[in-house]
């Protein structure tokens, strides 16, 4: 398995919790109310495994590792992931202040939650989109089999260290008690 494909993995998961946040976005539209205990869920996840498990390889291991082989014109596209990935931090961080608002009877909470949440699974999904169609594939060319063993080692050695506080093995511990629906 290649690097790569180990972060594509990574972003099944991420996207079958998007599948929850899809379900809560349109709840939330529909009836004007939110089940906040499945929202709380789904942003403890996207900040913790997403922020720092997932993403936490990608700006400790994968993009430094990018920028010390020299990959042609990949300042830019580096750039433009590690700011997405600082924006996601944001927007989970001001969406659970929102939540929080709502617990103390804040209506309008519900509609700036309604529309933060979709915003932020908008960028999520652009986001590996990015990744898979136009990152990942030049990162697999470019990486000897070397670089990629290694790239590998260190995730599983993130994964296994719980990489910056984070529980990586609650990838598929914890997936199914945010999965709520």
């Amino acid at each position: 398995m290649e690097a790569t494909d180990f972060l594509k993995r990574e972003h099944g998961i991420v996207r079958q919790v998007l599948e929850e946040a899809d379900l809560q976005i349109s709840a939330m539209a529909g009836t004007g109310s939110m089940d906040a205990v499945k929202v709380a869920g789904i942003l403890a996840f996207l900040g913790s495994f997403l922020d720092r498990c997932h993403q936490a390889k990608e700006d400790a291991r994968l993009f430094p590792l990018v920028e010390r082989t020299g990959i042609p014109d990949f300042e830019v596209p580096v750039a433009i992931l590690r700011r997405e990935h600082e924006e996601g931090r944001e927007r989970v961080r001001l969406l659970s202040l929102e939540l929080a608002q709502s617990a103390h009877g804040d209506s309008s909470s519900i509609a700036a939650i309604l529309e933060g949440l979709r915003d932020y699974v908008a960028l999520l999904r652009r986001h590996m989109t990015r990744e898979e169609e136009v990152f990942f594939p030049i990162i697999e060319a470019s990486l000897t089999p070397m670089d990629q063993e290694e790239l590998m080692k260190e995730f599983l050695a993130s994964d296994e260290a719980g990489i910056a506080g984070g529980d990586a093995a609650g990838l598929e511990r914890g997936y199914p008690q945010i999965t709520l629906h």
